[in-house]
């Protein structure tokens, strides 16, 4: 079985032996499609590069690593999947230009660095969600790099293992990827970079739940906001194929002890239902790709800002039918359940229901692994004057709350409560010293031992109407 050999200065597609790596031609390695395939295409420029890269690695890093001063001037990002020892894996390829000083010298964050931070966390790092493999661009053949510091760059890829791809690999799929419009060009910092942590997850729980996450923080721009809508589109296409197809692939190749975490998950349910579905990666993905891309594009001629919750909850609807009708479409299978933004659905209906004419002006909000900031711009629509949040939050939940702290910057007062999910007397000790107030919305959800802990301080807080348990 032909897997994927690195050499020096490109990825090569065949087994080749070592005194012919200098001479394989493009047109070979183009021709295996098989080996890799692209799935969606990013590029930015001067600040945007910045951005991307600053919440790229704080993101990747679970918020241990903010990068600043970065110097780079132009950054391309080619995400897909590739065969490796007969099982596909994820692959980021980034090709980054960098920023030079008036000495022709980099300082602060430069390629360099920013290349090792991002191999520490794809491959060390066990706080990181990272586990996509990560590849850079070579752009001169080696036997050309007389520059002491291009063979001193050389020289750290091969030491540190640092793979590359051709360069003009890289230019052939991207070109590809820009006509079939799954391109984006100087995108949101924290929407591309949210997205692409998401995407570049293993099969895990934490994984499947950043995904949820993203995919629910994306219909800010799909729905809320509008203003880059065809940039969101490209990367909730690419969350939903790696849901709905390198998944069920994962978790039918994978042994169950490696993915048990996942396997016994309720959001795992549809996807087990798929896998004999998608043993034939190459062909599932591109399909299932251009399907999905082309419904949520047409999608989007119906969707307008909503003046409400109920409108925001029509348009939702809409997204989830179309990707589960894209999903049987492909499959000739209907999924059970959306996961992606089907419990962002449930959620917003429930909150649409208890939202009346009276102001809101102090809410209570349990975190879940799936909760994603958006829920508080959804209640937004109808409480525009909200003074104070409380957000309850537990180990596990710890991203997500970091998440929120990187959006509420419009709400006047945040609390935050930490509490144990598996310390009952502790959390109750803590929501006792801590919930003094009366709430106006208190939406409970998660784990039972919290529920019911924060719903017994809650007694005589807060009207029993206006608590949403889900």
């Amino acid at each position: 079985m032909p897997v994927p050999h690195f050499s020096y200065n490109y990825i090569n597609f065949k087994h080749t032996p070592v005194s012919e790596k200098q001479h394989i031609s493009t047109h070979r390695k183009l021709n295996n499609e098989k080996i890799f395939i692209p799935l969606f295409y990013i590029s930015a420029k001067k600040n945007p590069a910045k951005k991307l890269i600053e919440l790229l690695i704080e993101f990747g890093s679970f918020f241990a690593i903010k990068p600043s001063s970065i110097k780079i001037d132009h950054i391309d990002i080619l995400g897909g999947y590739i065969l490796d020892f007969d099982i596909y894996k994820k692959a980021l390829i980034f090709n980054i230009k960098k920023e030079k000083d008036k000495k022709g010298k980099s300082e602060g964050w430069g390629k360099l660095r920013i290349m090792k931070t991002l191999k520490y966390l794809s491959e060390i790092n066990t706080l990181s969600p990272f586990s996509a493999r990560i590849y850079f661009t070579i752009e001169k053949p080696i036997q050309e790099a007389w520059s002491p510091s291009y063979i001193k760059f050389i020289h750290e890829n091969l030491k540190k293992s640092t793979f590359s791809c051709d360069i003009e690999l890289f230019t052939y799929y991207a070109k590809k990827l820009e006509k079939l419009g799954l391109y984006v060009e100087n995108p949101d910092g924290y929407m591309s970079a949210l997205s692409i942590v998401a995407w570049g997850t293993g099969a895990h729980r934490h994984g499947m739940a950043l995904k949820q996450i993203a995919a629910q923080e994306l219909l800010e721009s799909i729905i809320l906001n509008q203003e880059k809508a065809s940039h969101a589109l490209v990367f909730l296409s690419a969350l939903i194929v790696d849901t709905y197809a390198w998944l069920p692939y994962i978790l039918g190749r994978k042994e169950v002890a490696l993915t048990s975490e996942l396997q016994y998950a309720i959001a795992a349910t549809p996807l087990r239902e798929l896998e004999e579905a998608t043993r034939n990666l190459s062909q599932v993905v591109p399909s299932l790709r251009n399907k999905v891309y082309i419904r949520l594009r047409k999608e989007l001629n119906h969707i307008h800002i909503p003046q409400n919750i109920n409108e925001f909850c029509k348009y939702l609807k809409q997204l989830e039918q179309a990707i589960r009708e894209s999903i049987k479409d492909h499959y000739s299978k209907d999924i059970k359940r959306e996961v992606l933004i089907g419990r962002l659905n449930i959620l917003s209906q429930e909150i649409a229901k208890k939202m009346k004419k009276e102001k809101i002006k102090k809410i209570l909000i349990t975190l879940t692994e799936q909760t994603a900031p958006i829920l508080m711009e959804i209640i937004q629509l109808e409480a525009t004057d909200i003074e104070e949040t409380t957000i309850i939050y537990t180990p596990q939940t710890l991203y997500n709350r970091l998440l929120f702290a990187e959006k509420l910057g419009n709400i006047k007062k945040v609390h935050y409560i930490p509490v144990s999910s598996i310390e009952p007397a502790i959390t109750e000790e803590i929501l006792k010293k801590n919930m003094r107030n009366r709430y106006d919305l208190a939406i409970i959800q998660g784990s039972l031992t919290i529920a019911l802990s924060v719903l017994d301080n809650l007694h005589d807080r807060i009207d029993s109407s206006k608590i949403i348990f889900v």
